[in-house]
């Protein structure tokens, strides 16, 4: 289970890197392009480091990134285009498929129940029930089909129809603990929601339990 505060001096020294590297090493003046140089590597090696990812590897993720950020930009693409993006897509769902199953071929800690044991008080949300998101994506809330009681790290009470609410980037600002790539699991729906009238695409995303501070919640009555 990594937290913020556990991640923070590794991005620390990730930020001095980068910024060391802004240096020319023939002494003069140099420019350096700042998206590419520390904009775009720093996050996405904070995020190799909460997905265990390998130092070494960060280099092919991040070129295959700059691919994929092709084929969701909607712009027309030329067919050297179009192959970088369908090439990087592959290689991406490839690398982390078997990323996933290595990390779950060795031994896994049981890293919900320790984090369950380490909050006072909270609720244990599972399933999804219902979503509502205004059209910025800014305002939300969830129910799921079935929460539990946390007292002093421990489960209590089951509790039907809870729901949780909140403001986009602070919710996920309010993050401070989430369980490595062994507990991390595909989820999905097989329509997105979107359209007038409602269009269907099979949608989803990979994820692992994770702890949220100051959360609003409730129960659907």
């Amino acid at each position: 289970m990594y937290r913020r505060q556990t991640l923070r001096p590794a991005i620390i020294e990730r930020s001095h890197q980068l910024i060391d590297a802004f240096v020319d090493p023939s002494g003069g003046p140099g420019k350096v392009e700042l998206m590419a140089a520390f904009a775009s590597p720093l996050p996405l090696s904070a995020i190799s480091q909460l997905l265990a990812v390998p130092e070494e590897d960060e280099a092919d993720i991040y070129q295959w990134m700059h691919g994929f950020k092709l084929a969701v930009q909607m712009l027309p693409l030329d067919d050297k285009q179009m192959k970088v993006a369908n090439d990087s897509m592959s290689a991406l769902d490839t690398y982390f498929r078997q990323l996933v199953a290595r990390r779950r071929s060795e031994s896994v800690d049981d890293l919900v129940n320790k984090m369950i044991a380490d909050t006072d008080d909270g609720l244990y949300m599972e399933l999804n029930r219902s979503w509502s998101i205004d059209d910025k994506r800014l305002n939300f809330q969830f129910g799921t089909e079935i929460a539990y009681e946390i007292k002093n790290g421990k489960m209590g009470r089951m509790i039907k129809n809870a729901t949780y609410t909140g403001i986009t980037p602070q919710f996920w600002g309010s993050c401070d603990a989430i369980c490595n790539a062994n507990h991390w699991r595909v989820w999905g729906t097989p329509n997105c929601g979107k359209g007038q009238p409602s269009q269907v695409a099979h949608t989803g995303h990979g994820t692992a339990a994770a702890r949220f501070r100051n959360v609003r919640v409730g129960v659907i009555r």
